[in-house]
């Protein structure tokens, strides 16, 4: 007999009612008590490692820092395992944007630049928007997302000063330079005087330093720089090119485009490498058919279309109706859509469990878990960071995208592997759209 909609056995919740998809050192804690966690100083002459006297954290201090030794490392190594800590030819800023999935994205973006440039390009991650990342508990649950030469290793400080001071603070106080590259939004940096103001102040002087460094400066903005490979490819001979005057690139996107990614996939995954302390939920079996549901708000109508079950189940019949009576189904979503129309007809008709994880960390490993098939969420660069790293634990898996369109969906990357499908609200209309009629564009 098959449990009423929403019962405890088929929604196993991990988080708390209402909390919002970003980072929360210990899951259940008052939005108080989250809010004095966030006001927590950082002591840049330490590790950036979760705080001894997190609740949450307590007992877990020695496998934290096992996990995060990889970026608090003495010596600066470059990609081909040499000694880079003399060298300074310029700085990659990355102006975080987004959550979780979407950093990644940029991360991920910021560590293949460092990779190409070589020694002597420091890296800096600064929040701008809504960030999720960089923060004590990615530094733990993404051990290898950073560049190693970052602006968050152990005595970065003045690795970062002297790289400013080589490059030129362009009538901006060092010291105000420094704060207004450097400050995060996540972990407030420890210097008095800037308070809950201090973001828009930052990103002025920041602005201002970029404006007064003329060619010296590059930056690469939403839409405005073509994220092709061969484009790609030209800007690292660009700058690599001895007569090059660039000694900031100045990163303002999201990099969510494949094109980019192409022939770096085994280096991606790797640095996106989820450790396992931070996958507590059982991973899907098998053959599970694993549906990723993003609510997105109001105003972002260009990326809910408000999919009803049809949808799904048009795409189970077609690909996974063999053993569908014994094959498992599992919703992820967050929190507040476990008792929405979609989820609720989905445990209905589907047969399926739902699981929002312990945080949205443990959520991307769910999806990144799976096995069988999995089916995104239009427009959701979560769904689709799951998906690819799902690809690479298992060649196997069934990548379905259900799109309203095929010109230019919101937020969509076009990867060989994956199946289209184009939908209206109740079904699906053509399936498995031959990759030539999807356009899309660069986020």
């Amino acid at each position: 007999m098959m449990s009423q909609p929403g019962s405890e056995e088929n929604v196993e919740r991990h988080r708390v009612e209402g909390e919002s998809d970003i980072y929360n050192p210990s899951h259940n804690r008052s939005e108080a008590d989250l809010e004095e966690s966030l006001r927590e100083m950082r002591m840049h002459n330490q590790t950036f490692l979760p705080s001894p006297h997190s609740r949450r954290e307590r007992g877990r201090k020695a496998n934290a820092t096992s996990n995060n030794m990889a970026n608090v490392t003495s010596n600066i190594v470059g990609p081909d395992g040499e000694n880079c800590s003399d060298d300074i030819k310029g700085v990659i800023i990355l102006n975080v944007l987004g959550l979780l999935a979407n950093d990644l994205f940029e991360a991920a973006f910021a560590r293949r630049m460092a990779s190409q440039l070589g020694c002597g390009w420091h890296v800096i991650y600064r929040t701008m928007w809504n960030p999720a990342f960089p923060t004590t508990r990615t530094d733990v649950c993404f051990p290898n997302a950073l560049a190693s030469d970052n602006s968050r290793r152990q005595n970065s400080v003045d690795r970062t000063k002297e790289v400013l001071g080589k490059i030129g603070t362009g009538g901006v106080r060092p010291s105000l330079l420094y704060k207004a590259l450097t400050y995060n939004l996540l972990e407030p940096n420890n210097h008095r005087g800037w308070d809950g103001e201090s973001d828009d102040r930052a990103n002025k002087l920041y602005q201002k330093w970029i404006e007064s460094l003329g060619e010296k400066a590059l930056t690469i903005e939403h839409m405005e720089y073509p994220l092709q490979k061969k484009s790609v490819d030209k800007l690292v001979a660009k700058l690599l090119n001895p007569s090059s005057q660039v000694q900031v690139l100045d990163l303002r996107a999201f990099f969510i485009h494949f094109d980019w990614m192409s022939g770096w996939m085994d280096q991606i995954v790797d640095w996106l490498r989820i450790d396992p302390s931070c996958c507590t939920t059982p991973a899907p079996s098998k053959d599970a058919v694993v549906i990723h549901i993003r609510d997105f708000e109001a105003e972002d109508e260009d990326k809910n279309k408000h999919l009803e079950v049809g949808v799904y189940r048009d795409i189970m019949d077609r690909y996974h109706s063999d053993g569908a009576d014994e094959r498992e189904v599992i919703v992820v979503c967050q929190p507040k859509s476990a008792k929405t129309d979609l989820v609720l007809a989905l445990v209905e008709e589907l047969g399926a469990k739902v699981r929002t994880g312990a945080d949205n960390t443990d959520a991307l490993c769910l999806l990144s878990q799976t096995r069988g098939a999995l089916i995104l969420s239009t427009s959701s660069s979560f769904s689709e960071m799951g998906a690819l790293l799902a690809e690479s634990k298992n060649v196997n898996v069934q990548v379905h995208y259900p799109t309203h369109t095929l010109h230019n969906p919101a937020v969509t990357i076009k990867v060989p592997s994956w199946k289209y499908h184009l939908v209206n609200q109740t079904q699906v209309l053509d399936f498995d759209v031959a990759h030539e009629r999807l356009k899309v564009t660069q986020a």
